[in-house]
């Protein structure tokens, strides 16, 4: 199968038109890609916005400082798919940016780097004919599988769990993690589902293709549900190993041929719909969007999703529920259709609404991307989906969220335009009894929460996090014995954005592991950093979520990242949480003694939280308890967290366990805290969070005033550093 796709353009960005050398042109020539030559960056970072480019070669001729700011002003131009970026300069650059995917240093071998274009070259065709595959594939609703003959185990992606309707397929993107759902299965629970008598026909089909290595073509119907089958076609590829061996592998091709006719009542539900609305497939629905956004260099696009659909069809049936979700969908078209600015995304028919996939209906308000423009759409949505619902109340089932992106500030293709809108979406949330105020906010703040999302995702790559330390001083002498490392990310130039406010993005996008590794290896980098600066072995201590715990690797990032770095386990200390023994509190034991062998000490946080029992604390293999800031800040002030805080240090000392009170904000608590002989203690009282090159003179000369009730730090420059 040939698969025609546009071939890669390249990108020159030469403002002092180096390339136009003898030797550069004669090397250039022999690319069989498109080519664009500029000359100003503006003009670059325009086309790189407009996902132009798949390479772009960058000649810097200027100092090392011009070619850096001149890559940091294309890489803020990247979308979702970056080219690769080759930079030719006359000096490195002190740091290598991740998105470089090459750096040449003058004098340049020509021949050399054409070679290197023309594999970046080849390599973004090949990614663009496996998309345009995977699209083909998709259309023709064929999944392809691949048996492991030796195991008799095979994966299954979302897609094809779908097609052959195997348990858990329809509710796959909730509870079930991906990894999960990608375990190995054995290859004859693909066929649970097929209609008898075809089952044994088929088993004894594909069977008998492992003994003899011969293909097959075979039809069979899938049992979808009481009422419903599926018509699909399988057709085996044994691939053979050694000569005279059996079949290492077994590919098969499954594709749906149900007759349009046969198809079930769900599918049937879905063209009525289609038919009242216009749209229907998701490609049709990108071609309308990339003219409209031909037309018009700006607008915003409403996304709504329908969610509940799944308990709405099995509480009224597929025809009824067809029927209402069509008289729901109408409202709100019929409402929006009078709205100043909205157009038809359909220049065939009077619908502004149209079907992208399922459940979700896109909506077009061009040259209008401020936000108080948008408030008269949204508060008409909000009135039509409260009228279908007062109507009959059978559709509260049906809970919509909106997603709202602009063009070209959320991106300038179709494809990621609408992929920020359905992000917006996954954050979206409003009362029952808002008013128009309510979901304007709604919407703008589930816009920014989605758009942090995306920046969280290349904030490592941009270089945007940093680690801060909170030092941890002894009771009662005042001696700064260690530090917490603390995760920071400075989104723009001077804008930090809260931890409170990253870190649960980070932790529901699974991102949260990434980061987790990050913060592990930097903590252990510091460290060997300082100790190569003379202020000896530091103790810093690292935060572990609950899952990084579950998806990560914690044991290997720790005892990589020492390794590489040279330095004892024993000064990276480890805090995790009581949540992170909760769900599975076997498993969660067996990785704490494998961390505890590594030689770090462990320490669990925010205690008192959580449900921990005492005869389950003893077993732990814990070092430090943590009296959580919660406690800590009512010492002093409400008599009730004084006991719980002065029980908890009880606790921590009857098991023998090192106590550290955090978040101490007061002379009262520290005062407290010295009576009770805590062992430690960290606060804002004795310092906030600071950069590393502020710890390592805190660690050297800071001393606690306990009757100033303030740490002496040695000079005015340190008192600078830490501001």
């Amino acid at each position: 199968m040939l698969i025609a796709v546009e071939k890669p353009p390249l990108l020159i960005l030469d403002p002092t038109a180096a390339a136009a050398g003898r030797a550069a042109k004669k090397s250039l020539a022999r690319l069989a890609y498109p080519l664009l030559e500029l000359k100003e960056a503006g003009a670059a970072a325009a086309s790189i916005a407009n996902g132009f480019p798949a390479v772009v070669l960058i000649i810097a001729d200027g100092s090392i400082a011009a070619a850096a700011a001149l890559c940091s002003r294309l890489f803020e131009a990247f979308t979702s798919n970056p080219p690769a970026m080759v930079l030719l300069s006359g000096k490195p650059l002190a740091a290598n940016p991740a998105q470089l995917a090459a750096q040449f240093v003058a004098p340049f071998d020509w021949d050399a780097i054409v070679d290197r274009l023309d594999q970046l070259l080849m390599l973004a065709m090949l990614r663009r004919e496996h998309s345009a595959l995977g699209t083909l594939l998709q259309l023709s609703r064929v999944e392809l599988v691949s048996i492991d003959t030796e195991s008799q185990s095979c994966r299954v992606t979302e897609t094809l769990a779908v097609l052959l309707a195997l348990p858990g397929a329809a509710s796959a993107a909730s509870a079930v993690s991906r990894r999960d759902r990608l375990q190995p299965i054995h290859w004859q629970k693909l066929f649970d589902h097929c209609d008898e008598p075809d089952r044994q026909r088929v088993l004894d089909t594909v069977s008998g293709s492992f003994e003899s290595g011969l293909g097959f073509e075979a039809e069979y119907d899938i049992r979808v549900d009481r009422n419903h089958k599926r018509r699909a076609r399988l057709t085996g590829h044994p691939i053979q190993g050694s000569p005279g061996a059996p079949p290492r592998r077994l590919d098969l091709v499954i594709q749906d041929v149900t007759p349009v006719e046969s198809r079930s009542t769900a599918d049937a539900t879905n063209r009525l719909l289609d038919t009242t609305l216009g749209l229907r497939h998701g490609d049709r629905v990108l071609q309308s969007l990339m003219r409209i956004g031909q037309d018009y260099k700006k607008g915003t696009i409403l996304l709504l999703r329908m969610h509940g659909l799944a308990d709405f069809y099995r509480h009224h049936g597929y025809e009824t529920g067809g029927v209402l979700l069509r008289t729901f969908a109408e409202a709100i078209e019929s409402t929006l259709r009078n709205v100043p600015g909205v157009i038809r995304i359909n220049p065939n028919k009077e619908q502004v609404l149209a079907r992208l996939a399922g459940g979700e209906f896109v909506v077009l308000i061009p040259d209008t991307t401020d936000d108080q423009s948008m408030v008269e759409p949204l508060s008409r949505l909000l009135e039509a989906t409260r009228s279908a619902i007062h109507a009959d109340e059978r559709l509260k089932l049906i809970n919509t969220r909106i997603g709202m992106a602009t063009w070209p500030k959320d991106g300038s293709s179709p494809d990621v335009i609408l992929k920020a809108a359905s992000l917006a979406c996954d954050y979206f949330s409003i009362s029952e009894d808002g008013g128009p105020g309510t979901i304007m906010a709604a919407v703008v703040r589930a816009r920014g929460q989605a758009r942090l999302e995306y920046e969280l995702h290349h904030a490592i790559e941009r270089g945007q996090l940093q680690l801060h330390y909170q030092p941890k001083v002894s009771i009662p002498d005042g001696r700064i014995v260690g530090f917490e490392a603390l995760l920071r990310w400075q989104h723009q130039k001077s804008m930090f954005v809260p931890p409170a406010i990253f870190i649960p993005i980070a932790e529901r996008t699974g991102l949260i592991a990434q980061l987790g590794d990050w913060v592990i290896e930097r903590a252990a980098e510091q460290i060997a950093q300082w100790r190569s600066d003379g202020l000896g072995l530091v103790p810093v201590a690292v935060n572990v979520s609950p899952q990084q715990m579950v998806t990560g690797d914690v044991v290997s990032s720790i005892r990589g990242a020492c390794t590489r770095q040279i330095i004892e386990p024993l000064f990276l200390q480890v805090e995790l949480t009581e949540s992170c023994l909760i769900d599975d509190a076997e498993s969660a034991m067996k990785l704490l003694a494998e961390i505890r062998r590594l030689g770090c000490q462990i320490a669990l946080d925010d205690f008192g939280t959580g449900y921990s029992s005492l005869s389950y604390l003893s077993r732990l293999p814990l070092d430090i308890l943590k009296i959580d800031r919660s406690f800590v800040s009512g010492i002093g002030e409400k008599p009730g967290d004084s006991s719980l805080a002065f029980n908890i240090l009880g606790i921590g000392r009857s098991l023998g366990l090192k106590v550290i009170a955090e978040g101490v904000a007061s002379a009262a608590q520290w005062d407290a805290l010295c009576r009770w002989r805590c062992t430690e203690a960290q606060g804002y009282l004795i310092s906030q969070p600071v950069a590393a090159s502020a710890a390592a003179p805190m660690w050297q000369h800071g001393r606690w005033d306990g009757a100033a009730h303030k740490l002496r730090l040695p000079s005015a420059p340190l008192a600078q550093a830490s501001a």
